[in-house]
C-alpha cells in the first residue's frame, strides 16, 4: 500500500471515497472534485484507490490524504481472479479501518461490491455511487448478480439520472435510493454567455470505444463535410477502438479534417476553442463532458441514449438530440450546426444556463446532505 504519508492518518478523516483508480475518466473526475470541494469546505476527507496513485491523471489538493493501494492487476483464471478480489477486499478494509471514517463513499459498479464486502460489520456509514445505467451496462455475469444482491446492503444508493434509479429500484429498497447530480467544477464560470468560438471544430470527448459510438460519429462527419467544407473533427481520447477508427476514418476519406488528440491534461482548452460538442454514445450514466461543454456554452449534440444528460438536453432548447446508432439523425444534427451560427449561440447560452443548479455550492450541499456530513457537523 502506498500514501502520500507515513503510517497512519494523523486525525481520523470525517469521508474515505473509493474508486478503482484515478485515471482519465468521469468517475475519477467526479470523485477529485467531491474530494476537493467537500476539503475545501473543512471536511476531512481520504480518497483511496484500489490501484497505485502513481500515475494519477487528476490531481488532489494537499488536505486530501491519497491512500493507492496497487492491487489494479488483472488475474487470468477463474481461481486467481477470485484469490485477487478477496485480497482487494483484505486490503481495501485495512485502509478504511486506517482512514477511522465514519463515512465512506464508493464510486463504478465493482469496486461498490468490493466496499459493501469491505465495510461489512465496521458500523460505518455506506453510500455507493452507480454511475452508469444498470440496465444498459452489463459488469459481467458474475459481477451483475453480485450487484444485484449486495447493493441493497449499503446504506444509500445513489445515481446520476433517472434511468439509472428506476433501473437500481429492481433489486434496492427506494427507501435507499437518491438521486444527486454530479458538482460541476469549470473555470470561468462567470454570469456572461460564453464568448462565440470561432474555429469551425466539432469536439467528441470519451473513451474510442463500442459504447461512446464514434463508428457511428465518423461517418455522420463525412456526410455533413460538404455542407461545411472548413470544419474539422477533434476526438479527445484513447481505447481499444482507436485503430479501427483511424482505419474507418482512412476509409472515409476524412482523416485529413480530425485531429486525435488523445488523452490531455488541459480539457478546458478544447472546450474553449470548439463550436459544437457531440457524444452520441450508445448508452451514459451522466456525461460530465456534455455539462462541462455546456457551462462552457458549447452547444451539444447527444443521442437519446444519453441518460442523465437528457434530464438537461432539451431538444432544440439547450441542445439537439438524435437517435441513439443513426447516421441519418446524427449527421442533420451536425449539418444544422455547422451551418447555423445563431442556432449554435441561441442552444450554446440556453445549456450554460441549464447546468447553473449543478454549481458547487448547491452540488457539495446536496452531497453532504445524501453522505450525511451535516449530522456529524452536529456532534
Amino acid at each position: 500500500m502506498t500514501t502520500n504519508s507515513h503510517g497512519r492518518v494523523a486525525c481520523p478523516a470525517d469521508l474515505a471515497i473509493v474508486i478503482a483508480d484515478l485515471g482519465a475518466g468521469g468517475a475519477q473526475r467526479v470523485a477529485t472534485n467531491l474530494a476537493a470541494g467537500l476539503a475545501s469546505r473543512g471536511w476531512s476527507v481520504s480518497l483511496i484507490t484500489l490501484a497505485s496513485d502513481v500515475p494519477d491523471h487528476f490531481t488532489l489538493p494537499p488536505a486530501v490524504h491519497r491512500i493507492g493501494l496497487d492491487l489494479a492487476q488483472r488475474a487470468s483464471g477463474v481461481l486467481a481472479a477470485l484469490a485477487a478480489n478477496i485480497g482487494r477486499v483484505v486490503a481495501l478494509r485495512r485502509a478504511i479501518r486506517v482512514s477511522a471514517a465514519p463515512v465512506v463513499l464508493s464510486l463504478v459498479g465493482t469496486t461498490n461490491v468490493l466496499s459493501v464486502l469491505a465495510c461489512s460489520g465496521l458500523g460505518i456509514r455506506l453510500v455507493i455511487s452507480e454511475r452508469n445505467d444498470p440496465s444498459r451496462q452489463s459488469l459481467g455475469r458474475a459481477w451483475d448478480w453480485l450487484r444485484r444482491r449486495l447493493y441493497r446492503r449499503a446504506d444509500t444508493v445513489t445515481a446520476n439520472s433517472a434511468a439509472a434509479i428506476a433501473a437500481l429500484a429492481t433489486y434496492v429498497p427506494n427507501s435507499k435510493l437518491v438521486q444527486v447530480p454530479n458538482p460541476l467544477i469549470v473555470p470561468d464560470m462567470d454570469p456572461e454567455p460564453g464568448r462565440p468560438l470561432r474555429s469551425h471544430r466539432i469536439l467528441c470527448v470519451g473513451r474510442l470505444s463500442h459504447q461512446k459510438a464514434q463508428d457511428i460519429l465518423l461517418p455522420a462527419f463525412a456526410r455533413a463535410l460538404p455542407s461545411a467544407p472548413d470544419w474539422r473533427l477533434a476526438m479527445v481520447g484513447t481505447g481499444d477502438r482507436e485503430a479501427g477508427l483511424r482505419a474507418l476514418a482512412s476509409k472515409l476519406g476524412i482523416g485529413a479534417q480530425i485531429d486525435w488528440i488523445g488523452v490531455t491534461p488541459d480539457i478546458w482548452h478544447e472546450y474553449r476553442n470548439s463550436d459544437v460538442l457531440a457524444l452520441p454514445s450508445r448508452h451514459e450514466g451522466m456525461p460530465n463532458v456534455v455539462l462541462e461543454a455546456m457551462a462552457f456554452g458549447v452547444p451539444v449534440i447527444v443521442s437519446d441514449a444519453a441518460g442523465g444528460a437528457l434530464d438537461y438536453v432539451v431538444d432544440g432548447t439547450s441542445g439537439l438530440i438524435v437517435r441513439n446508432s443513426d447516421v441519418d439523425s446524427l449527421t442533420s444534427a451536425m449539418v444544422c450546426m455547422m451551418t447555423a451560427p445563431a442556432l449554435r449561440s441561441r442552444l450554446g447560452s440556453a445549456g450554460r444556463e441549464r447546468v447553473r443548479s449543478l454549481l458547487p455550492d448547491t452540488a457539495f450541499g446536496t452531497w453532504e446532505r445524501v453522505l450525511g456530513l451535516t449530522q456529524l457537523d452536529l456532534l
